[in-house]
């Protein structure tokens, strides 16, 4: 899928803003739904509050949404994933 460059600046834009936090597990594009448009999604570590980071609901015209989630590498049965 190739993306927009103004959401490609967006996201860089809220990359700045936000990447150095520690409650920030990682910053995407995805979409809203089908039909619905493109959206930046911010990724937070569960229980982080997002109004306590200041993320804003857009970034120069492009949504922006939180989901919480809890991310760990993958690895085969019986192997270290590290």
């Amino acid at each position: 899928m190739a993306i927009d460059p103004r959401v490609r600046k967006a996201r860089a834009k809220l990359e700045r803003l936000l990447a150095a936090r520690p409650e920030v597990r990682l910053i995407d594009v995805g979409a809203e739904g089908p039909g619905n448009g493109v959206v930046l999604r911010v990724h937070l570590v569960p229980g982080t509050e997002a109004s306590a980071l200041a993320i804003p609901g857009a970034v120069d015209g492009v949504a922006v949404r939180v989901v919480a989630g809890e991310y760990r590498v993958q690895g085969t049965p019986g192997r270290s994933a590290c």
